[in-house]
């Protein structure tokens, strides 16, 4: 497939998905996944190779087996879980410019759960991506407990009012 520099300016999505799949390399705590769509199957393919040789924070690329409903491909980046990670992807889609003209504050991203994307700026990335493996237990804590909890198939018993203390004593006392 032959592109002129034209055909680049929509070649790779302005959209950006954090942790929306697991890691393959490690644990999710320790490993990040970012994934957006590409096109077309070929351009997929050689943005892995320059992905994978020309960014050292990049430990493993890759590019959907197969397209999409709308006929493009996924291409997947994993990085470890680090502070500098918002400004590698920041230059990232710096450099990327140069091949497509993609405006990089155009970009929008998610992470995982959320319905809406936010702009990509390293204030924004940095407040909704947990950026070390310490800050993703801390903020999966509680969601990982209710789905241990859902599996173990306990249900949230329904927690007793609280009663006013003077109320309390009293119900205490009528119980005698």
């Amino acid at each position: 497939m032959s592109l002129k520099k034209d055909d680049l300016k929509d070649l790779i999505g302005f959209k950006l998905h954090i942790d929306e799949y697991e890691s393959k390399m490690g644990k999710d705590e320790d490993i990040i996944t970012i994934s957006f769509k590409v096109k077309y199957k070929d351009p997929a393919k050689d943005l892995v190779n320059y992905l994978e040789k020309g960014y050292e924070w990049v430990l493993d690329a890759d590019v959907s087996t197969g397209s999409v409903s709308d006929g493009g491909f996924v291409v997947f980046i994993e990085s470890a879980r680090r502070p500098s990670l918002a400004k590698n992807i920041m230059g990232l889609i710096s450099d990327l410019k140069s091949l497509t003209n993609n405006d990089p504050d155009e970009y929008l991203f998610k992470y995982k759960g959320e319905t809406k994307y936010a702009p990509l700026t390293l204030d924004n990335f940095n407040n909704k991506v947990p950026n070390s493996p310490r800050e993703y237990r801390r903020r999966n804590k509680t969601e990982e407990l209710g789905a241990m909890l859902n599996a173990a198939g306990v249900k949230n018993k329904p927690q007793p009012p609280v009663l006013d203390p003077e109320l309390a004593e009293f119900v205490n006392l009528s119980k005698r």
